[in-house]
């Protein structure tokens, strides 16, 4: 019963070219225990379901079964041309079925970019909220099949993580997480101990925003906009007047 309100209620969607050329839309369902996705078009006035997958055909859990995030992501991640669906620590091929799962369940917040320019294709940066053991903290993967680049095994509920290329004297994007690792480069290398901070000292790993008209990416959370200067954090602007923009 404590999870019919995820079940029901809480679904994902996204846009994805699982053809390679024309859009579709991707319904998820479920986070923490069963997950169901479907894909339907609406092409020439006809609406029409491509696929739908089940964590748990028949109720029965397989491998995918438990570890959807509160997010899903849309990516080539095999170079193949189509989208696939890239779901907390699973993914779904572009024709429905299953690609991987690492098993390494529920997370909170991810990101899928090519973090890795070293490395063909893309990679998936999360957190997970039931680290310790043989589940990490924070975990790069290969997002084509899973395959982990670099981890930080801490243990606990890791809630956030963030990807985003801060510092211009390392390759890739950057990774941080909360877990106490620091602000790593995207192979781990240990960049600095000190986080990025918002207004308070606070550490910031909610939104990257490209401000200033450099390639670098700045860090919004809330209305304050922060830049990474190397060993510590600059106030670039403070957004008046406006909502708080949060997680």
């Amino acid at each position: 019963a404590a999870q019919l309100g995820h079940r029901a209620t809480k679904c994902m969607w996204a846009v994805a070219y699982l053809d390679g050329v024309n859009p579709s839309f991707v319904i998820g369902r479920g986070i923490y225990e069963r997950t169901k996705l479907e894909a339907w078009h609406f092409r020439d006035g006809t609406l029409t379901q491509e696929w739908a997958w089940d964590s748990s055909p028949g109720g029965v859990a397989t491998d995918y079964h438990g570890q959807g995030n509160h997010n899903l992501a849309a990516g080539d991640v095999d170079g193949d041309g189509r989208d696939e669906i890239t779901y907390g620590g699973m993914a779904v091929d572009e024709n429905g079925n299953g690609l991987y799962s690492t098993t390494f369940g529920h997370g909170d917040a991810a990101h899928l970019a090519d973090m890795n320019p070293d490395i063909p294709g893309l990679e998936y940066f999360s957190c997970m909220e039931h680290a310790g053991g043989t589940i990490p903290g924070l975990a790069l993967r290969n997002a084509a099949d899973g395959t982990i680049q670099w981890a930080n095994w801490s243990s606990g509920d890791i809630g956030r993580c963030m990807a985003a290329d801060v510092d211009p004297n390392y390759k890739g994007m950057e990774v941080w997480g909360w877990d106490g690792s620091g602000l790593r480069s995207c192979t781990g290398t240990l960049i600095s101990s000190t986080y990025p901070t918002t207004a308070g000292n606070g550490y910031t790993m909610n939104f990257g925003i490209w401000w200033d008209g450099d390639v670098q990416r700045e860090l919004l959370d809330r209305t304050v906009i922060t830049k990474w200067n190397g060993t510590g954090t600059d106030r670039v602007a403070t957004l008046y007047n406006i909502a708080p923009i949060s997680d």
